[in-house]
């Protein structure tokens, strides 16, 4: 209701400012007509009827001012220049041949001459609004064009019955008459059209342009006054040098503060293209930084899968392989034991065969859980960074807390993202973190899956270059891994304040909801001194 009440104000606040003069000018109409119709007596002049149109005019010109104020509440100060330019120009040739010969009339009384010289002066007054409403900003509606209308048709009467007087004589129902009944008929129609109250919405406000045609249109205005100069001393006509110089003043200054208005424009465009270039070198220089990281972690990828394929071979070869033929070397020897009728000595040598193979098995398992653990794909992520943080801890003689949580519906790229990432963070802190207590936590949510792995170790320095360069390619390579998925990778790190990796990666398919039960907790027990351990690391937190 508030802003129903506030559309009615602010259309019925500047349409009041259309009725009430209106109005005064049919009062003035009503006593020329009762004069001329009813008494049979003509008009003095100037007489009550004169001041009843001249009161009209200023009302007019704030309604529309009113309205333009609504319609575009900044202060938009060019259309406000080009306005006074366009009126200055016009004032001047209304003055000189429409005011100035009242003003020059010393036949007629002082009364007669003020009232003469105010019709021309209040035109201009309509001219300099009805300028300001054609270069105001917004779409035009049907209630604008009726209103220009109405405006244009009474300074064209205007105008007219001027010449009229000047040069004939004025009657009461001459055709000119007509031009003001236009005029009453086109301020009503607007009154009353659906379009009149979008003309009071603000509207947003353009950039300030100036088109060809305003150029175009500022040029001519600008070129009246020497023109009318010219005229009238081509004529030999008595030049009022104090007008003429004070409207070229005015024209020049106004000039002067478009011109102003029209450089900082430029230079504002200038610094925004200056600041917009600056911030595309820098994501240029951005983009070329990461694509060389990108290269330099892509050949060191390559480098690293090279170098696992030749140590996975050595290791085939050193190991496996050459035990295996050793073992093929003892079962022949079994055979021929066997063959010299020696069972027991044929029997000890297969089963030291039997023995020496299971750990063979035994090592090819470690290796393929080292390449792909079974876990992952048999009992689920949460399983498989279990089995890996029990043999870390077992290895490494690490204080291990792991509390991971069983998820379902992850994606096997997900998965393996995420294996992959903690098994590197995990590796980091054996290699590089002198930790004596790590902390593995994995938990999912309805936005996805977070790893968290936080030690006490060294820790090290974030800031600076990037990882590539600094030759962590691990850390590199883990933001890649889990990017690929649609996650992203968080590092804190400080000398002396431990490291925590956070990797999140999004859920591919919904979570699968378990009846009647919260999703377990899995935690492993803490290895060495558990409650020492976990108050050193909560202290950090």
């Amino acid at each position: 209701m508030e802003r129903v009440s506030d559309d009615i104000a602010r259309i019925e606040i500047p349409l009041t400012f259309f009725s009430v003069p209106v109005n005064v000018w049919i009062l003035g109409d009503s006593v020329w007509d009762y004069y001329d119709i009813v008494l049979h007596r003509s008009v003095s002049y100037p007489s009550w009827p004169d001041a009843f149109y001249l009161a009209g005019y200023p009302l007019v010109a704030a309604g529309l001012v009113l309205f333009i104020r609504h319609r575009a509440p900044g202060r938009d100060r060019a259309s406000l220049i080009d306005a006074g330019i366009i009126t200055t120009g016009l004032g001047l040739l209304v003055w000189t041949y429409l005011a100035a010969p009242y003003a020059r009339d010393v036949s007629s009384t002082v009364a007669s001459r003020i009232v003469s010289v105010a019709y021309p002066l209040v035109d201009v007054l309509l001219i300099a609004v009805l300028v300001r409403v054609v270069v105001s900003p917004g779409n035009r509606e049907r209630s604008q064009y009726l209103l220009l209308g109405f405006l244009t048709a009474t300074l064209v009467s205007d105008v007219i019955y001027s010449f009229i007087v000047l040069f004939g004589t004025y009657n009461s129902g001459d055709l000119i008459d007509s031009g003001w009944l236009v005029a009453y008929v086109l301020v009503g129609a607007a009154a009353l059209h659906p379009s009149m109250a979008r003309l009071s919405v603000p509207v947003a406000q353009p950039a300030a342009t100036l088109r060809r045609r305003r150029l175009l249109l500022l040029a001519l205005a600008s070129l009246i006054a020497p023109v009318v100069l010219a005229i009238e001393w081509a004529r030999g006509s008595p030049l009022e040098v104090p007008v003429f110089a004070g409207c070229a003043a005015v024209l020049f200054l106004l000039v002067v503060l478009r011109m102003s208005g029209l450089v900082r424009e430029v230079e504002s465009k200038l610094d925004l293209l200056q600041a917009r270039d600056a911030s595309l070198a820098s994501a240029l220089g951005e983009l070329e930084r990461a694509e060389a990281e990108r290269r330099q972690l892509l050949e060191r990828t390559i480098r690293a899968a090279e170098d696992e394929r030749v140590q996975v071979a050595a290791e085939l070869h050193d190991g496996p392989i050459q035990h295996l033929a050793a073992l093929g070397y003892s079962l022949e020897s079994a055979l021929a034991l066997m063959a010299e009728e020696s069972p027991a000595g044929g029997e000890r040598r297969v089963r030291e065969v039997q023995t020496a193979l299971s750990e063979e098995i035994g090592g090819l398992r470690r290796l393929m859980v080292t390449l792909r653990p079974p876990a992952l794909d048999q009992a689920g992520l949460h399983a498989a960074l279990r089995d890996f943080a029990e043999a870390l801890a077992g290895q490494e003689r690490l204080e291990t807390s792991v509390r991971v949580e069983e998820v379902d519906g992850l994606s096997p790229e997900v998965e393996t993202a995420l294996y992959r990432v903690a098994q590197e963070a995990l590796r980091n802190v054996v290699r590089h973190a002198k930790a004596h207590l790590v902390s593995v936590i994995l938990k999912s949510d309805d936005r996805g899956t977070e790893i968290t792995i936080e030690d006490d170790g060294v820790g090290f320095s974030t800031g600076g270059d990037g990882l590539v360069r600094r030759g962590h390619f691990g850390i590199a390579g883990m933001r890649q891994r889990i990017e690929m998925v649609g996650g992203t990778l968080e590092i804190a790190s400080a000398p002396g304040r431990g490291t925590t990796v956070w990797a999140r990666a999004p859920r591919k398919t919904p979570a699968k909801s378990h009846s009647g039960a919260a999703v377990a907790h899995r935690d492993i027990a803490w290895r060495g001194r558990p409650d020492s351990g976990r108050d050193r690391l909560g202290a950090r937190r």
